[in-house]
């Protein structure tokens, strides 16, 4: 409450001032122009160089990965448990 009391004069204080300085009805007119291009244009590539891809189904090789790193967090997992006990 006595909080409330003390912030509604400042509150005032502070909307009279605005109002001396004509901040309100101000307008602001801002250019802007566009960046130039990065050179190179990326920093990382996103996929594979053509010459660095072979045909193929790569599914086999996602299967793989995907387990190994399954297995890797289940041992991780495990060795967590025993250091907690």
């Amino acid at each position: 409450m006595y909080r409330t009391l003390i912030s509604i004069p400042f509150l005032l204080g502070t909307t009279s001032l605005v109002h001396a300085q004509g901040i309100l009805g101000a307008e602001y007119r801002l250019s802007v122009q566009p960046a130039k291009e990065p050179v190179p244009a990326l920093k990382y590539q996103l996929t594979f160089e053509l010459r660095d891809q072979l045909p193929g189904n790569a599914i086999v090789h996602f299967l793989r990965a995907g387990l190994i790193e399954k297995d890797r967090y289940m041992r991780l997992s495990i060795e967590k448990r025993r250091e907690e006990n």
